[in-house]
Formats: C-alpha cells, sequence, structure tokens
C-alpha cells in the first residue's frame, strides 16, 4: 500500500513535531502553547492547541479526585498518558495531531524508577517528560508554595543525568524517541539563583528542554532567559544530541507570589524570549467551573433543566458526539462500506 505525504506528515515521530514547533516559535518570536489536559476527552476537545500537556495535577483530580501529592502512582498516569496520545492519534479532526508531553513528576523514586518512567513514556509515543527535583513523595507547587522540598544540586544533577541515559536507551534498545524536559521546583526553597544554577548544569547535561517552576515576577523570567542565554548559545530547540544550548520552559501559571499574581499572555511570553507556554490546568478549572454552575442549577428548584440549559450553556448530544468522534465512525462505515 502506498502513503501520501500527508500520511507521512501525520506519522511524524512526536517528538520531532514538537522540535518543529519550538523551531517555528524561536523563528518567529512566537511562544508556542501547551494545554494541560487530564483525559483523553478533555484532549480532543483543544483542537487549535499547538501541544497537550498530561498534567500531574489534572490526572489526579480527574481520575482519583485526590490532591496532587504523589498518591497518583507512574502507572495511572502512564495509562492517562496513552489514552490521550490514542485519542489524539486517531482523530481526523487533530491534524498533524499535537504533541503530547507528560508529567513525569520526579520519576516516581529512584534511579531504576527514573528510568522505567522515561522508557515507559517513550514506549507510548509521548513527545517529552517533564522530570523534576522535589523529594519523593512531591507537592504541587502552585498549591504548596513554599511547604516543598528539593534534593541537593548534585542529586537534581543525578535524576537528569538518569532521565538522559534512559533517553538513549530508549531509543538504541527500544528504537523510541522522547525529549527530556529538565524541571526545577527549588525557587521557593533555595531562591532563585539556585534555580538558575540547577538550569544551567541541566543545560550542560544536554538536556533537551529547561524550566524554572514557581518563579515569581517577569524580571524573574527574563533573568533566567538571559542566564541561559550567557551560558551556551542561543540555539532555542537544538536536541541533546546535537547541542547543550537549550530554551527554559515557560510556566505560564497563575502565581502563588505576591509579586505577580497573573496569567501571562502568549505575547507576553514572547517577548521575554521563551519559545513554550504552558496553561496546565486550564481545562480541569473549566471542568470543575462548568460542572459546580450544572450541579447549582439541578438543585434550584426554580430554575429546572430550562435554567440550566440557558446559564450553563450545555454542550447539545451532537456536539458531544462529534467531540468523541461519531462523525468519524460514521464516515468511515460509508466510506468503506463497513455498516
Amino acid at each position: 500500500m502506498k502513503f501520501s505525504s500527508s500520511h507521512q506528515n501525520r506519522h511524524k515521530h512526536p517528538s520531532e513535531r514538537l522540535l518543529d514547533l519550538l523551531s517555528s516559535a524561536r523563528q518567529h518570536q512566537k511562544a508556542m502553547k501547551v494545554v494541560g489536559v487530564h483525559d483523553a476527552l478533555s484532549a480532543r476537545i483543544p483542537s487549535t492547541a499547538m501541544g497537550l500537556f498530561v498534567s500531574g495535577f489534572g490526572v489526579s483530580a480527574a481520575r482519583i479526585g485526590r490532591p496532587d501529592v504523589s498518591i497518583l502512582t507512574r502507572y495511572e498516569i502512564e495509562d492517562t498518558a496513552r489514552n490521550i496520545i490514542s485519542a489524539v492519534s486517531s482523530s481526523s479532526s487533530l491534524f498533524p495531531p499535537p504533541p503530547v508531553i507528560v508529567d513525569g513528576d520526579t520519576g516516581f523514586g529512584g534511579t531504576a524508577n527514573v528510568r522505567e518512567t522515561v522508557r515507559r513514556m517513550a514506549a507510548i509515543k509521548a513527545a517529552a517528560i517533564t522530570i523534576e527535583d522535589q523529594i519523593f513523595p512531591k507537592r504541587c507547587t502552585y498549591i504548596a508554595g513554599t511547604d516543598i522540598t528539593c534534593v541537593s544540586r548534585e542529586e537534581s544533577i543525578n535524576r537528569i543525568r538518569t532521565a538522559l541515559a534512559a533517553q538513549k536507551e530508549a531509543y538504541e534498545l527500544d528504537g523510541n524517541e522522547i525529549l527530556i524536559i529538565a524541571r526545577t521546583d527549588c525557587r521557593m526553597s533555595f531562591g532563585l539563583d539556585e534555580a538558575i544554577e540547577r538550569c544551567l548544569a541541566f543545560q550542560q547535561l544536554g538536556a533537551d528542554i529547561v524550566y524554572a517552576e514557581n518563579l515569581q515576577s517577569e524580571l524573574e523570567y527574563r533573568t533566567l532567559r538571559k542566564a541561559m542565554i550567557d551560558g551556551g548559545s542561543d540555539d532555542a530547540t537544538a536536541s541533546s544530541s546535537s547541542s547543550s544550548s537549550i530554551t527554559p520552559m515557560l510556566m505560564a501559571q497563575f502565581q502563588t507570589g505576591e509579586k505577580d499574581q497573573r496569567l501571562y499572555t502568549g505575547k507576553e511570553v514572547s517577548a521575554m524570549g521563551y519559545e513554550m507556554t504552558l496553561y496546565g490546568v486550564v481545562g480541569l478549572q473549566a471542568a470543575v467551573s462548568a460542572l459546580q454552575l450544572v450541579s447549582s442549577e439541578i438543585f434550584d428548584d426554580d430554575s429546572g433543566c430550562d435554567g440550566i440549559v440557558k446559564s450553563a450553556s450545555l454542550s447539545t448530544l451532537d456536539q458531544i458526539k462529534d467531540v468523541v468522534g461519531f462523525s468519524e465512525l460514521d464516515s468511515f462505515e460509508e466510506k468503506y462500506g463497513c455498516i
């Protein structure tokens, strides 16, 4: 069977598509937007997203209804990520399918756990995985604030070195590719200078993307960016196999510090010199808000079902069917006579 060029483009490896998007963002000085998702359904809705992020916070909330404090196991986030990747890869409306980045937390343990986590995420065709430097069990930094503990700089470096070794194994032994995103959460515990030093160390190791979580102001983001450029050449998207000069990923979340409590716009992120901006839990926020509104209307005796439809702007059944793929199935059956 012969395949068209569009087929070949669609099946370009997710990590390659992510690097292409970052390269384009660099060239046009326009940060790519990555949207956080928490299950397969939420992954099929943001059709205009450049990339998707399987949020540990979101998966823990949606799958087990518990806080992001390492209650969620690696198997559970791997299983959710697999379903998400399958959902977007099989959707004809998502062309080409957006690369999926998986929140790998601390790697879920020691050296053996980090190695296994990277190899498994590569096997399910995740485009990239984040590995952070908190102790295990970890806590979500945006919720815990200063109430988190990170490992020493030496241990954080060893953790990323392990992830990169597992990345190499995944390719050489399994034939799978994945990018390593090295993340530090130490800003609130050890200060900005230490966060920058760790990012520079991760860059020198050859991590594909580097970022510092929970920075407290635009000035801090700019300071980090400048340090990363000064620490190497200004090559934003080179992979670890070709260069150690990596641009850090900017977390465009609500800031918990007193200095800067807001969500950055794409233009602001781009102006700071970053190639990627992450909106990690907006999908979960939207889902919770909508469900709270609907539930309040259900128990309002004066409103009833009519009030729910009017105030919550509920999706129609046809819209839901389209999102989950009924129209795609109908087209398949009609085209190939499989009815």
